[in-house]
This record gives C-alpha cells, sequence and structure tokens, in this order.
C-alpha cells in the first residue's frame, strides 16, 4: 500500500484525497453538503471513471429483480444500485484501492 500516497485537498464542493499513477487516478471525495458521506472512484489507463458501487446492497437488488425477470440480462446490473459510501476515508481508500486493483464496479461492504 505504499505505492499510494494519498494528497489531501479541497475545491468549492469537495474534500478529497486522490493519488495519481501515471495515467490512473484514484479519488475519495466527500461534498461539501454532504460532508460525512465518502464516496470512491478511480480511473485505469486513462480511459472512463468507475465509481465503486455496494455489490452487498446491488446482489440482493439483482436476486430480488431477477425472481420477478425485472434483471437485465446484458449487463446483470439491476434497475436499482446503490453507491459505496462510508463515514470513513480511511475505509474508502481501502474499497477504492482493492477495486482498481482488481477491475471491479463494486465491491462488499
Amino acid at each position: 500500500m505504499n505505492q499510494y500516497e494519498w494528497k489531501y485537498g479541497e475545491n468549492n464542493y469537495q474534500n478529497y484525497y486522490d493519488v495519481k499513477l501515471g495515467k490512473d487516478y484514484l479519488c475519495v471525495f466527500a461534498n461539501k453538503s454532504a460532508p460525512n458521506i465518502w464516496l470512491g472512484t478511480y480511473i485505469k489507463y486513462g480511459c472512463g471513471s468507475v465509481t465503486i458501487a455496494n455489490k452487498t446492497f446491488n446482489d440482493k437488488q439483482r436476486k430480488k429483480e431477477s425472481k420477478n425477470g425485472a434483471i437485465k440480462l446484458w449487463d446483470n446490473m439491476p434497475n436499482k444500485i446503490q453507491i459505496l459510501s462510508s463515514n470513513d476515508p480511511e475505509y474508502m481508500k481501502k474499497k477504492v484501492i482493492y477495486a482498481y486493483e482488481h477491475n471491479l464496479l463494486e465491491v462488499d461492504c
């Protein structure tokens, strides 16, 4: 985890911690309107941003929707998803690193 040197920053809208690794970028952030709700995102190979989703919640939704035939078979994503969040930025850093290293869109909470 030493390669991840998180730097703190702020702008008008968010407080955040981020890491730049070449073209890759990892970030956890909290909007100033909700300062205790930290979210996580990463960009790998300079392509497209991934906001980490809550696999635990989304798996329950997939199961519920598959029973009534509402699940989209082509992407296996439920109609209602939940983004992973925490009041602890350190927890979110670990989740973002894990998702980044394993190319995941969702992680268990």
